[in-house]
């Protein structure tokens, strides 16, 4: 809730609006895996308005080898996630970083080590010991080093629910917390990450995610938030009120949730956008999450092909699940008020989405760049005065 005051006599009226510059910087999504597929300034093409409104303003970029838009990138950067030892080239990653962040568009990284046997590269397991802990700790520092100021989060051993490569090799069940032990003495001001699956779009792991969660925040190594993988099964439809209980699960942790990595997958295009929509009313409404990625939109590069996309084509072509996503995010939950003060110390009172604003005043059909106000609205209430002197 926002209080709008207008401080000053005027002797005129005027109008003061209120436009959203984002709302509750909710929606994240991925680039494509394959860099034949990214433009070397994709905002300059013909497809670039489709684009740009599902971008939104924060997209992942993966260390993986195996998915993850920067495929032939980062991968070959971090040579825990690279093919071959020793590979250190960040360039090309640092390239597309500074190009979106040039753009606006944050970035988060994912992910620093990956503890599934199967993402584990040869080398790596051919490691034991303190080499491996080495390498490890090598690999951490020096890619946090490198991106230092430049990501907004980091993912840092990913899926550990449900792997436990490294724990395994060093006979060592707690080194899930020396990893984050080490990101966070790496970079302290980074934002750190769990991020698994099988805890929100099904309750196999919901319990035992919540008890890592609580287990790695109190032991004060810098874990910021819970990420929450949503690849609801093929055809299946997400049920809102098993969503809610496992984010009320989740949430007892007491750390901000973001569903990581969104998708559903069905053939049916009308079906696929009235499951995505109740996917994302459902942790969209829940108060414990910050903020949703979506897992790839383009049926070209999505990982799980075309019955998840929101877009087709080169021309990128809005399906109905990708006008059912904009329609929530551009209309539905956006605050855009308009209100006319013409008393001193005219006040009114918004109720609005959570996220990045803008206040302008306009007088005689003109907007008063002088008292234009930028402001986040977050969980509590926000004031702002406004001085008009006409």
């Amino acid at each position: 809730m926002t209080s709008l005051t207008n401080s000053e006599k005027a002797t005129s009226t005027f109008t003061s609006q209120l436009l959203p510059t984002f709302k509750r910087q909710m929606f994240v999504y991925t680039f494509f895996r394959r860099r034949s597929h990214f433009p070397s300034e994709p905002w300059s093409t013909p497809r670039s308005t489709t684009r740009t409104r599902l971008e939104g303003d924060i997209v992942t970029l993966s260390t993986s080898t195996s998915t993850g838009p920067c495929r032939e990138t980062l991968s070959s950067g971090t040579p825990l996630n690279g093919r071959r030892q020793g590979e250190r080239n960040f360039q090309p990653p640092l390239e597309l970083i500074h190009r979106l962040r040039s753009h606006g568009i944050k970035v988060r990284g994912h992910n620093l080590i990956w503890s599934v046997e199967k993402y584990v590269q040869g080398w790596v397991k051919q490691l034991t010991g303190d080499t491996l802990r080495h390498a490890v700790q090598h690999h951490i520092q020096d890619t946090m080093n490198v991106t230092r100021g430049l990501l907004e989060h980091w993912d840092v051993n990913n899926e550990n629910i449900h792997g436990h490569w490294y724990e395994q090799q060093l006979h060592d069940p707690d080194y899930n917390l020396e990893v984050f032990r080490i990101a966070h003495n790496a970079d302290p001001t980074m934002k750190l990450f769990l991020n698994d699956y099988g805890v929100v779009s099904s309750g196999q792991g919901t319990t035992k995610y919540l008890a890592q969660a609580k287990q790695v925040k109190a032991a004060n190594l810098g874990l910021f938030g819970i990420g929450v993988q949503c690849h609801f099964r093929h055809e299946a439809d997400p049920d809102p009120d098993a969503i809610k209980q496992r984010l009320d699960t989740l949430a007892q942790a007491g750390l901000p949730i973001w569903v990581t990595e969104l998708d559903v997958s069905v053939h049916d295009q009308d079906t696929r956008a009235d499951f995505l929509e109740r996917a994302l009313r459902a942790v969209y409404g829940h108060p414990a999450v910050e903020g949703i990625l979506l897992w790839g939109f383009w049926d070209v590069r999505h990982w799980r092909g075309p019955n998840s996309a929101l877009v087709k084509g080169d021309n990128l072509d809005l399906l109905p699940a990708g006008r059912r996503f904009l329609d929530l995010v551009e209309n539905q939950w956006m605050t855009d008020e308009t209100h006319v003060l013409s008393q001193s110390r005219d006040t009114y009172t918004v109720r609005g989405f959570h996220g990045d604003y803008e206040l302008h005043v306009i007088y005689q059909g003109h907007d008063l760049a002088n008292l234009t106000k930028t402001f986040t609205l977050g969980k509590t209430d926000h004031t702002i005065n406004v001085d008009v002197h006409v």
